[in-house]
Order: structure tokens, then C-alpha cells, then sequence
């Protein structure tokens, strides 16, 4: 699962039917069900957070004590845990993944530049012989000069 089916806590509190406020301090008390990851200085949560933090605060409003919703969790497994390998693995294959299309790029941009210099050498070649050119009709318009005097 990639970067973008994360939810970032305002998108997951967006996407129950709790105000900001009850839903934040259900990711407090009880974020490790929700199996937060950090995507560098953000942490997201995954899809399923959502359904978990209704199952949760519905257990707060029919008047289970922490103790008892954690119990509950505990034994549903509302939201597995991935284990640190699995993770790993996963990074690994994005990593390698954006690695490969920053390789694509990086062989399409030296193609545009290799075209781009043959472009270049062929305009310094048609430049070179226009000013020879250009060269030439001057001598030839200085002669012409010179022989009229």
C-alpha cells in the first residue's frame, strides 16, 4: 500500500461521524490499534482506521471502560499490526520501484541532451559555413569596390 492510501488524522476524523475533538483523543488513547505509520514528519493511518475509530467510539457511547474496548481490540484484532519485516519489505519494493522510474527518467533526459548536442553540432555547422558565407560576399563586395575605384 502506498504513500497516497494513507489518510492523515484530519482526513480519517473527516471521514467518521465524530467532531474533531472525540475523534483525536480516541487516536490518542487507542492509536496503536490504528496502525499509524510515519510517512517522514507526518504520520498517516491506513483506510481502515476510519472503521475502527467508529467501532471504538460507539463501544465509549454504549459505556465500555477503556479497559474492556482495549480487551476488545486486543482479541478482534481490529486492524493487524504488520510486522516490522513485512514493513521493511514493503518500503523496500517502493524504494525500488521509485528508483527504477527515477532511472527511466534520468535515460530519457541523457537521450533529450544527446539529441539536443546533435542539434547543437548542426547548427555550429550551418552558423559556421553562413558566416563563411558571409565572409566570402563581403571579400567579394570589398573587390568589387576596389575595382570600380
Amino acid at each position: 500500500m502506498g504513500n497516497n492510501n494513507w489518510l492523515t488524522i484530519t482526513e480519517v476524523v473527516k471521514k467518521t461521524n465524530f467532531d474533531d475533538i472525540e475523534a483525536r483523543r480516541i487516536v490518542k488513547k487507542y492509536g496503536k490499534f490504528l496502525a499509524p505509520r510515519n510517512f517522514g514528519d507526518i504520520i498517516k493511518y491506513p483506510p481502515a482506521a476510519v472503521e475502527a475509530i467508529t467501532l471504538i467510539g460507539e463501544l465509549c457511547r454504549q459505556g465500555y471502560t477503556n479497559e474492556e474496548i482495549t480487551a476488545i481490540l486486543n482479541r478482534k484484532e481490529q486492524i493487524p499490526q504488520e510486522s516490522l519485516m513485512g514493513e521493511l519489505e514493503r518500503e523496500v519494493k517502493t524504494l525500488l520501484m521509485l528508483q527504477n522510474q527515477a532511472c527511466q527518467l534520468l535515460r530519457s533526459t541523457f537521450e533529450m541532451i544527446q539529441n539536443l548536442m546533435s542539434d547543437v553540432a548542426i547548427l555550429t555547422a550551418k552558423l559556421a559555413a553562413a558566416e563563411g558565407e558571409i565572409q566570402n560576399l563581403k571579400e567579394k563586395q570589398l573587390l568589387r569596390t576596389r575595382v570600380k575605384e
